[in-house]
């Protein structure tokens, strides 16, 4: 593949982040509780395997990927251990 002005042009398009999935325009308010645990269950029963991406946001430094909500600390362990701890509650 050569990398054309033409190509460059066709692929210049503002898209969401890889972080963001489903992506935001189509999150909606009518998704409910009931929605999601019943999503939750149907996933549980499938043998499809599951990722998820779980950002920790206590960094000793910003990714030049990055635009997520970070706090920008100095190496502490600790702090997200604790972060962890809660996600598993």
């Amino acid at each position: 593949m050569k990398l054309t002005p033409e190509l460059i042009q066709k692929f210049d398009i503002e898209a969401p982040r890889y972080t963001s999935y489903p992506t935001a325009p189509i999150w909606s308010s009518d998704f409910s509780e009931s929605d999601y645990k019943n999503r939750l269950v149907s996933l549980s029963q499938s043998s499809t395997p599951l990722s998820l991406y779980i950002h920790v946001p206590f960094c000793t430094k910003r990714c030049y990927y990055c635009d997520c909500n970070v706090v920008i600390r100095k190496p502490n362990v600790a702090v997200g251990d604790e972060y962890l701890t809660y996600l598993e509650k």
